[in-house]
């Protein structure tokens, strides 16, 4: 529903889809019906024979349901064909993703219309168990949609972050980062106040350099790792410690 809200808004005229076992396209023959637009779903030739009522209920319901005969002839071809499809006849068609795939804004669009089912979720659990926060969420995860659904109100709420130091006084890390930290590419290690504070007076004392107290948590984790006497090692001091002046003072530990 919130998707062809969309594509009404946008001024489209026909609708596409993919699907799998067939729900998400009788959903959107469903709701094309019910705003009276052409509808064209694709669907693997395997699962069209496997699920053939719901591509009867597509039928009935005024959608053309065209077979994917490439690959597997299932979902990842289906999703494939419709895909050519929007490409070819962007103007005139809204592709309708049944699914947290394709471009930006599709996963997070769908994400969001599905986290009703969390939702929902909640307040019934709130309910019956008198808790809103299950200790276990399970789904099945296709091409995700369901599991995002269920998993959306869950996901998200961050633990307030500390840091003497106001550059890092931050709960979130970019994509690259968390990619090398996944891959093991890159060693991350944490610093506390106390650490950091030290260092930064240490490297003051040793090179009359007052480093920022962000810095100074990379100085602090040198101590956390072991280096070889042939190691070349090279630190970044992202900024000077002028601005954190006040800071070192309060500490008062030098």
């Amino acid at each position: 529903v919130g998707q062809i809200l969309l594509a009404q808004r946008l001024g489209k005229k026909k609708i596409i889809a993919e699907t799998g076992a067939g729900q998400h396209g009788v959903a959107t023959a469903t709701v094309c019906a019910l705003m009276g637009m052409e509808c064209i779903v694709y669907m693997g030739e395997v699962d069209m024979a496997r699920q053939r009522p719901n591509v009867e209920r597509m039928r009935i319901l005024g959608a053309e349901v065209r077979p994917a005969k490439s690959g597997s002839r299932t979902l990842k071809d289906a999703t494939n064909e419709a895909m050519r499809h929007w490409i070819n006849n962007p103007n005139e068609t809204h592709y309708i993703i049944g699914s947290v795939v394709g471009p930006h804004p599709y996963p997070d669009m769908v994400a969001r219309f599905q986290s009703v089912i969390s939702a929902e979720m909640r307040e019934q659990i709130l309910l019956k168990e008198g808790t809103e926060t299950p200790d276990y969420v399970v789904a099945c995860v296709g091409g995700g949609s369901n599991a995002i659904g269920m998993f959306a109100d869950f996901i998200g709420q961050v633990v307030e972050p500390h840091s003497i130091s106001a550059g890092l006084d931050y709960p979130g890390i970019g994509p690259l980062h968390a990619h090398l930290f996944d891959s093991k590419r890159g060693i991350f290690l944490n610093a506390t106040d106390e650490e950091a504070m030290v260092a930064g007076v240490e490297l003051s004392r040793l090179e009359g350099i007052i480093p920022a107290i962000e810095s100074a948590h990379a100085i602090a984790a040198l101590g956390k790792l072991t280096f070889k006497l042939s190691d070349v090692v090279v630190l970044n001091l992202s900024g000077r410690g002028d601005k954190d002046l006040e800071t070192y003072i309060k500490w008062g530990e030098y």
